[in-house]
């Protein structure tokens, strides 16, 4: 900014956060035309070479004027850098927590932090387990008790999980592999050589705070009749809730012929990073022999000898075959 000439201590042209309780971690742009704004660009992404090139990220370009006049709305609130308490205040008054009996389901709801209480928290883990055939979450940093209650309970969905590398992660991760309704994964790369792949480096860029996944979202039911899709630049988590400067966009989607491009694109990159992630995962805790090894490589020649898994109900497989083959065939 200074090489642009920008004046930094210009309180007209660049502002500082000081007055805060957490941390300041919005990541978006206004974009305005004749002094009124017309889109929004907001998400995980930050602006640096670790946002861009180490981390896995998302950034969407929103391109409505009820929703970037919100986040105009909102950035006037920070750049005043009121006292500790009274952001929270004002933006739980402007902005009020929902429910999923309150959500608009015709439009998009923007959520703000820092916020009173921890019912938006609430809510996400809510929408989490309201989920009927698949829910979807990225968790770059913990999951916390509230979803934890949700994966213990019983479901008739598949929720797949999607955390960082690191011991605490990858042994919840381990936790629930055997949970025939959770399927999770941790960040993790090939230490050794594995066939005749190179050995797999990390970029380096981020440390080692959030070296795999930065992204927040969160899917319900992407390919079901009410697809809902939560993004932004909030963590599920208590501080990026009720401290931290953070924005959220909850999207009711359509499933609608033509009209599912939103959870179409979180979906497909979701899966993208899940399926590349899950196979170095389970390749770290595989304790097999050389011989047991050798035998797998090797698909079976006989259907019955491997399909007959996919056709057992209550199992993950069941659920995930009903989820991406629209349902073909019946439970056994």
């Amino acid at each position: 900014m200074k090489a642009a000439g920008f004046k930094l201590n210009d309180r007209k042209i660049t502002y500082a956060r000081e007055n805060t309780d957490g941390i300041p971690h919005n990541k978006f742009m206004v974009l305005l035309k004749d002094n009124k704004p017309i889109m929004v660009w907001t998400g995980s992404t930050n602006l640096s070479e670790g946002g861009i090139f180490g981390h896995s990220n998302v950034g969407h370009c929103i391109k409505d004027k009820t929703l970037a006049a919100s986040f105009l709305q909102y950035w006037d609130l920070l750049k005043e850098d009121p006292k500790i308490g009274a952001l929270a205040t004002q933006v739980s008054a402007i902005w009020p927590d929902v429910t999923l009996d309150t959500l608009p389901q015709n439009k998009m709801t923007p959520i703000f932090s820092p916020r009173k209480g921890l019912k938006m928290l609430d809510f996400y883990a809510e929408v989490f387990g309201a989920a009927e055939k698949m829910a979807a979450i990225t968790l770059p940093f913990n999951l916390d008790d509230r979803f934890i209650k949700k994966i213990d309970e019983d479901s008739p969905a598949v929720r797949y999980i999607m955390l960082n590398s690191g011991r605490t992660n990858e042994e919840v991760a381990q936790k629930y592999s055997a949970d025939p309704d959770v399927i999770a994964t941790a960040g993790s790369k090939m230490n050794n050589n594995f066939g005749q792949w190179l050995n797999e480096i990390h970029t380096g860029f981020n440390g080692s705070n959030a070296q795999y996944i930065h992204t927040k979202f969160l899917l319900k039911d992407p390919l079901g009749p009410e697809p809902l899709v939560i993004t932004g630049s909030a963590n599920f988590s208590q501080p990026s809730t009720n401290k931290n400067d953070e924005n959220m966009v909850i999207i009711p989607c359509s499933n609608k012929p033509g009209q599912t491009r939103v959870q179409d694109i979180y979906l497909g990159e979701f899966f993208r990073l899940f399926d590349h992630l899950y196979f170095r995962f389970l390749s770290s805790k595989d304790t097999s022999t050389d011989e047991e090894r050798l035998k797998r490589r090797f698909l079976k020649p006989r259907p019955k000898d491997w399909v007959s898994g996919y056709y057992k109900a209550g199992t993950d497989r069941f659920k995930r075959r009903k989820n991406f083959s629209f349902g073909f065939g019946e439970e056994v």
